[in-house]
């Protein structure tokens, strides 16, 4: 808690959620659509992680954070200006906590935020730290905007494999339509001769697999 995650997700969305950074500041998931490198995103603000939580409120902490199961990426936002020692234990609480959720490292994207608070010699000391861990980090500072483009950059390289797709329904599979949209970002619709024909952009995956098990689903 108090790394700077409401203000990263204010910085990408142009919103401005409230944000003090002590614990709890957040205390529900927040979600808004975004583009990022022309790509479009749903990107979540959470609750942060806590470790020694008393045992009442484990069940309803991991809970809320199991949201993070269905995420195709997920930014871990560290405070890199506190001490090394303080950094060191809240990444392992972290790690922890996602090992928890049985969620696997390579969807995690470490954000090193308020670089803009330390000098380069104690940037280099800490990122020499975090890289034993394996994660992909990017330096950034949240409340500067400084390494946002490379956060950005990061986040297109790891998504996994998307296309762009037009695909022809019929106009009375509505359940079929929906699930389409949930799914999928829609970039256009239009109707002809009785069918619904959506330009839609999503996991390549997923599409392949939505195509086979509705047979009437054409390639437009």
């Amino acid at each position: 808690t108090g790394a700077g995650k409401t203000t990263l997700f204010n910085a990408f969305t142009g919103l401005n959620e409230y944000s003090d950074g002590k614990p709890f500041a957040t205390l529900s998931t927040k979600v808004r659509r975004v583009s990022i490198k022309g790509r479009p995103f749903l990107i979540s603000d959470t609750i942060g992680f806590i470790d020694s939580l008393p045992e009442l409120l484990l069940d309803a902490f991991y809970t809320t954070l199991g949201e993070l199961l269905y995420s195709d990426l997920i930014i871990l936002v560290l405070d890199i200006s506190e001490e090394l020692e303080e950094i060191k234990r809240k990444l392992e609480a972290s790690l922890e906590t996602l090992s928890r959720l049985s969620i696997p490292f390579n969807h995690l994207v470490l954000a090193a935020n308020k670089i803009d608070l330390i000098d380069h010699e104690e940037l280099s000391g800490r990122m020499k730290l975090l890289s034993k861990y394996g994660l992909d980090i990017v330096p950034i500072s949240a409340a500067k905007k400084y390494g946002l483009d490379e956060l950005g950059e990061k986040l297109i390289e790891k998504l996994p494999s998307y296309v762009s797709i037009r695909l022809s329904v019929p106009r009375n599979e509505k359940e079929v339509l929906e699930k389409l949209k949930s799914n999928c970002y829609v970039r256009d619709t239009f109707s002809f001769n009785g069918r619904i024909v959506l330009y839609v952009e999503g996991k390549k995956e997923w599409i392949d697999s939505f195509i086979k098990r509705n047979s009437f689903v054409k390639l437009a």
